[in-house]
């Protein structure tokens, strides 16, 4: 964690030492992650894969693709906000 010391303590980070320790995969979406960025912390929202690389019967790696849904996340955020609000409209109509 030496590139993103921010991550420690982190529910993540558990995670990807299990995988680490164990070489059972991992999926999980929507998962939010603070991150220091511009001086200051961000929140975000990542889809992610832990994948151990086995050789031999060795874990001798990890793949980590992520994906970040920020957008997304919001996206459903607002959908869901119009939709309180249409149902509102339409009951006091």
């Amino acid at each position: 964690m030496r590139s993103t010391p921010e991550l420690e303590g982190q529910p993540v980070v558990k995670q990807l030492r299990h995988t680490c320790r164990k070489g059972e995969e991992w999926r999980e979406s929507d998962v939010p992650i603070f991150l220091d960025k511009n001086g200051g912390t961000e929140s975000g929202y990542f889809n992610l894969i832990y994948r151990p690389m086995i050789e031999i019967g060795k874990i001798t790696g990890l793949l980590q693709p992520a994906v970040d849904v920020l957008e997304q996340i919001n996206a459903r955020k607002h959908l869901e906000q119009a939709k309180d609000t249409l149902k509102l409209a339409l009951s006091s109509a």
